[in-house]
């Protein structure tokens, strides 16, 4: 996303990117291979672009991944772009990345790995809480993918994974494939401040499918929700 605003767009590339909202479906057939190299596309489509002063200042954007002529997966984001000055304003005195990331809450201790689809323990973002279904977010600030960066509060990038290990870890036993998400971003979550994870499973008519919300709660807020719908597969 970032990449596409600066380049695509002409975003400065000191302006920030802010998610509003984000969606995927992905088509499980899709991810059947038969060990053979494969090409990949991504189609990106920029549509209803607001402009202020003459740069870019929201838009909505459409991700289309196609494997040998195949599509296999949608993704929708929607996001503002804020220039420096603009940013500063909106966090306040937390604007500062770098102070941030120093004071960052420790993580604390992962739930197990295979719960989550995961085997490497470093790869975990939550941590046990008080009662099932329910997580600490561990916030890795080493960790060189979700954090590849400096940043000043947690990264939309890692709330996601946060609700899709949380769907996975309800549905455990039960080995399962994500094939949506509906995700919403509606505050800042903060690195000095211990975030909780609750995932409720809710009815669905498909009965292949389970689907799992989860919600996110820091400070009395809710910064970040999502939807999640998942294919359970044979154990």
């Amino acid at each position: 996303m970032p990449m596409v605003s600066h380049v695509g767009y002409g975003a400065p590339l000191d302006h920030r990117q802010i998610w509003d909202r984000f969606r995927c479906t992905l088509l499980p057939q899709g991810l059947h291979h038969d060990r053979h190299p494969a090409d990949l596309d991504m189609h990106l489509t920029g549509t209803g672009i607001t402009r202020r002063a003459g740069r870019l200042g929201q838009m909505p954007l459409r991700a289309t991944a196609v494997r040998n002529g195949r599509r296999i997966a949608i993704a929708e984001t929607r996001f503002t772009n804020q220039a420096p000055p603009v940013y500063r304003r909106l966090r306040g005195p937390r604007h500062d990345a770098t102070h941030a990331m120093a004071t960052a809450t420790p993580p604390p201790a992962p739930i197990t790995p295979h719960h989550t689809g995961h085997t490497d323990p470093h790869n975990i973002v939550l941590s046990p809480g008080p009662t099932p279904h329910h997580w600490q977010l561990r916030i890795d600030t080493t960790h060189p993918v979700l954090f590849d960066h400096p940043v000043d509060h947690v990264p939309g990038m890692l709330l996601l994974e946060a609700a899709r290990q949380a769907a996975h870890t309800t549905h455990h036993p039960h080995p399962s494939v994500i094939t949506s998400i509906d995700a919403k971003f509606t505050r800042f979550v903060e690195l000095d401040t211990p975030c909780w994870i609750e995932a409720q499973p809710t009815p669905t008519t498909t009965p292949s499918h389970k689907t799992v919300h989860t919600t996110t709660h820091q400070n009395n807020t809710t910064p970040f929700t999502a939807t999640i719908t998942s294919l359970l597969l044979p154990h």
